[in-house]
């Protein structure tokens, strides 16, 4: 698996494509200096590649707190260990956070990466209990189907969905514990996080790291990205009781298909500065995104 992205990255990539962007548009302009009154096919792809954006929704819209009584309000016996965390160390929080994705028209994307990072460190360094999509739920979420996602007294992830429209391929790949966790909408027994969660970015492979500490990362390589998307991410986590705020910091990045792009670009490939072709051999990278901090304050009930 490559490095994880930092908001460096984004910096470094920004001014590479507006340098690349520049000098194909120079190379595509009439030999006689003059300049062309559109874009060839290299400073198109790169225009629509700058324009597209990666945004964060607010986090602040569905921040909820976990107490013993949210759970036996629904009848759902919580765990022994979560019971007493709650009485006696830890005040547990619920979240979801929109990364909303604005593909440019024939731009094409390997991968999709987002990261959230609580503060502040420390002795009240929040800490990541659970988290929301995880590489268990590939193939349920592959299979592009809108479902309720909700929390049981385990504080697990259990999905509501309409079995009887789950085609037998997709059910025969399940992992055990993902068709453990699968229940009708109507029976599903859980307190609801997301009532219509929908992933419809094709058949992304997913990796997610970061139960127990303070940071949680996703990664989502060979989505489809052809037009708007919103992918809506889980997270509970946990603070020291009596904390007031935590702060949030969110970085999302996409990053373009380079073979697509160099295919763009092939007929003045050969023209540009070694530095660029490298670039475009996947030396450095080109992404796009969003880098985002946050004063949250956490709600008392």
């Amino acid at each position: 698996m490559s490095e994880w992205h930092s908001p460096k990255n984004l910096q470094q990539a920004r001014g590479l494509l507006d340098e690349l962007y520049q000098e194909v548009v120079e190379l595509e302009s009439p030999l006689d200096g003059g300049e062309s009154l559109s874009l060839g096919e290299g400073g198109s792809a790169l225009r629509a590649l700058r324009e597209s954006k990666v945004s964060f929704g607010n986090p602040r819209n569905t921040l909820v707190r976990l107490t013993r009584e949210t759970f036996a309000a629904l009848d759902l016996p919580l765990l022994a260990d979560y019971a007493v965390q709650m009485q006696q160390q830890f005040d547990f929080y619920y979240m979801s956070l929109n990364v909303q994705l604005w593909p440019q028209r024939g731009t094409q994307w390997s991968m999709l990466e987002c990261s959230l990072d609580w503060g502040p460190k420390g002795e009240k360094e929040p800490i990541v209990q659970n988290y929301f999509p995880q590489r268990a739920w590939h193939e349920v979420l592959s299979w592009g189907g809108s479902m309720s996602l909700g929390l049981d007294g385990g504080l697990e992830w259990q999905a509501g969905l309409d079995l009887d429209q789950v085609p037998q391929i997709v059910w025969d790949k399940l992992p055990g514990e993902v068709r453990a966790r699968l229940a009708n909408k109507d029976e599903m027994r859980a307190w609801i996080a997301m009532p219509e969660f929908s992933f419809r970015l094709g058949r992304p492979e997913i990796t997610a790291v970061g139960e127990g500490s303070s940071e949680c990362r996703w990664r989502l390589e060979n989505p489809d990205l052809q037009e708007t998307q919103v992918v809506e991410l889980g997270v509970v986590f946990k603070v020291p009781r009596g904390s007031e705020a935590v702060e949030l910091t969110g970085l999302a990045v996409a990053e373009p298909k380079l073979n697509w792009l160099a295919g763009q670009l092939r007929n003045v490939f050969d023209l540009l500065s070694a530095r660029l072709q490298d670039a475009l051999k996947g030396k450095v990278p080109l992404p796009i995104g969003a880098h985002e901090t946050w004063m949250l304050t956490l709600p008392n009930e």
